[in-house]
């Protein structure tokens, strides 16, 4: 991954709806021209709870229309890539 800083002037910045931090659930139903998602260094127990799985993170690159940037580290995404987790929704049918 590149490590590229930039500076600019916030007047500069194109129409753009401000969120400091918005979680996958909260962003459900919603769409940005661009998001960026942020995944942290992963932890053993990340690993074995399932909150960080497939789902979730296709649902965090489906809310974005245009462009998605994805950051952090690439073991992590790695993780919850590999992770898969099965709903068991209780409706049988």
């Amino acid at each position: 991954m590149k490590e590229n800083f930039f500076q600019f002037a916030l007047d500069t910045l194109p129409e753009h709806e401000p969120a400091f931090v918005m979680s996958v659930h909260k962003s459900q139903g919603s769409e940005y021209d661009t998001i960026l998602i942020y995944l942290p260094d992963s932890i053993e127990e990340e690993k074995s709870n399932g909150l960080l799985n497939r789902q979730v993170l296709y649902t965090a690159i489906t809310r974005a229309k245009k462009q998605v940037i994805l950051a952090g580290n690439p073991q992590t995404w790695e993780i919850g890539i590999a992770n898969f987790q099965n709903r068991n929704t209780g409706f049988r049918i």
